[in-house]
């Protein structure tokens, strides 16, 4: 029995890893194509602009990273208290923080609503999957075991 949750744990290693690649390259075929867009319309200085959002949707997807290893150390009944939590808290950050670039740095807001959107859209898609993976790593030990 401990054996197959070793097994699975290697496995789910393996998957983390397929996923974490899977992040960056959907993240940087995401960022290169809203860029090689946006440069072709609107000219190479809105560079700025689009790195500003996209560093901004990395920050939230490494703070839900790190929010979703949290709540798998919980029971299940708290880990959807800490998961509704962290999802709070980066929401306001998030906004606070766009607020502020919106204040300090003045930026086109089209390359800079744009680049955050799609960055955004894929790293929660990433993060739904890890999420799931996750999820479904746990049943698969939790069923052996018993």
């Amino acid at each position: 029995m401990k054996l197959f949750a070793l097994k699975a744990y290697r496995k789910y290693d393996r998957l983390s890893l397929h996923l974490k690649l899977q992040l960056i390259i959907s993240t940087t075929i995401a960022t290169l194509f809203s860029s090689a867009i946006l440069i072709r319309f609107q000219g190479a200085d809105v560079v700025f602009d689009m790195s500003m959002g996209c560093i901004l949707s990395l920050g939230n997807a490494f703070l839900g990273y790190l929010f979703i290893e949290r709540a798998f150390r919980f029971q299940n009944n708290l880990f959807l208290v800490v998961s509704l939590a962290g999802i709070a808290l980066r929401f306001f950050l998030t906004i606070v923080s766009i607020a502020l670039i919106l204040v300090i740095s003045s930026p086109s807001l089209t390359p800079f609503v744009l680049s955050f959107m799609i960055s955004y859209s894929v790293l929660l898609f990433t993060e739904l999957l890890y999420i799931n993976g996750r999820i479904d790593k746990l049943k698969a030990v939790k069923i052996k075991i018993r």
